[in-house]
């Protein structure tokens, strides 16, 4: 999947060249850069649980107000003395996805340490270290989950949360939409582009 345009590469290192993915910066542009209909949905009800703050807090967002996105929608709680994601709910399709990792029906209370090995997990802590270091909000494109029997082509979305008055962030709402394809179908498989949106160019939702 080829970046947009007006993006600029972001050098790698966050995972000591392990990481496949392609880090690209918003240039301000903001949730501009997100394409999806989906995403640009869950970032509509983010924004408006934000209340003139730079990131909702937890108790803002109830599931019940998005039934249309339960299935792919996930809350995590971070740890910021440990820096453990922790997950607190995650909807069907998200289990299933890590059901494997994990052995366990409800991914609550489950941690990234708890589901994934050592080198993917330093992947994907160094993907969502924007977030839990800065409140940048972290979109993806391209080959979403690591996975090797299927190939996942979609897109993700991570939006910070704070419940402390300097703001930090605190935990995360996430939402995936993907399509599944075995791995002979997409031969080579995508790649994955990560965008960082800094919190400083979020002042509305797309469009």
């Amino acid at each position: 999947m080829p970046p947009m345009a007006g993006t600029a590469d972001i050098p790698h290192g966050q995972s000591g060249g392990g990481d496949p993915a392609r880090y690209l910066r918003s240039d301000g542009r903001g949730f501009g850069v997100v394409a999806e209909p989906e995403l640009q949905r869950i970032v509509a009800y983010w924004c408006s649980k934000r209340g003139g703050r730079s990131m909702p807090c937890r108790s803002d967002i109830d599931p019940v107000d998005i039934p249309w996105a339960l299935s792919r929608f996930f809350l995590v709680d971070y740890e910021r003395d440990t820096r453990t994601f922790r997950y607190r709910i995650a909807g069907s399709e998200v289990e299933d996805v890590f059901r494997r990792f994990t052995g366990s029906v409800s991914m609550r209370g489950v941690t990234l340490q708890d589901m994934l090995p050592a080198g993917s997990l330093r992947i994907v802590q160094d993907r969502w270290r924007p977030l839990a270091e800065n409140g940048d909000i972290v979109y993806m494109r391209g080959l979403v989950y690591l996975a090797a029997e299927r190939v996942p082509v979609g897109a993700r979305i991570l939006l910070p949360l704070s419940d402390r008055d300097d703001g930090l962030t605190t935990g995360l709402i996430g939402f995936t939409v993907c399509e599944w394809f075995l791995s002979d179908e997409l031969v080579p498989p995508p790649g994955l582009d990560i965008y960082r949106i800094p919190i400083s160019e979020v002042t509305a939702a797309p469009g």
